[in-house]
């Protein structure tokens, strides 16, 4: 099992050696040290921060439904809070409209990315605007200008959002699929 570290306020330190244990729940502030190894389902609430190199076999993200109808101008609110990829399939969208990310969890000096996977109907429309917690950000759309949607097809937009500490910059791609 290996050595282990104090628990409290600060979480599970110090565990060294841990292999093939099954463990769940590490949760707070953790620091996993040289030469861990888990196995089964272990669930991680909280950061987890390696400070070496981080090797990952698998990775499932979930992801999120939206299948509301979007009228032209609306602003949709979606809800980062568990994952940030949106499966948006509805029967009627009207217009261009403003994707307004919630609870997107993301401290200064970092990035993450935001994907939303739009089916299109016969005629195909996007958030051409962007929000985060309702506060209007700047799209820099990848070769300068906003995309337009592609009818009957499948439409994926991608945002990379890095928090400077003091705003976001958002750059944004289209790529369309089948």
């Amino acid at each position: 099992l290996g050595t282990s570290g104090s628990q409290g306020a600060q979480g599970l330190q110090g565990l060294q050696g841990l292999s093939n244990q099954g463990v769940q729940g590490i949760s707070g502030s953790s620091i996993l040290t040289t030469n861990n190894t888990f196995s089964g389902i272990t669930t991680f609430s909280g950061n987890v921060f390696s400070t070496s190199i981080l090797q990952v076999q698998q990775v499932e993200e979930t992801y999120n439904s939206y299948t509301s109808n979007i009228g032209a101008g609306t602003t949709v609110a979606l809800d980062c809070s568990s994952g940030n990829t949106f499966y948006i399939s509805t029967g009627t969208v009207s217009g261009n409209w403003t994707a307004n990310l919630t609870n997107l969890s993301l401290s200064a000096n970092c990035l993450t990315n935001v994907t939303l996977l739009i089916v299109q109907n016969a005629t195909a429309f996007i958030p051409t605007a962007l929000q985060i917690g309702g506060s209007a950000q700047t799209i820099n759309w990848q070769g300068g200008s906003i995309p337009t949607g592609n009818n009957s097809k499948k439409d994926a937009i991608a945002f990379t959002i890095f928090n400077t500490g003091s705003g976001y910059n958002v750059f944004g791609q289209l790529v369309t699929f089948g």
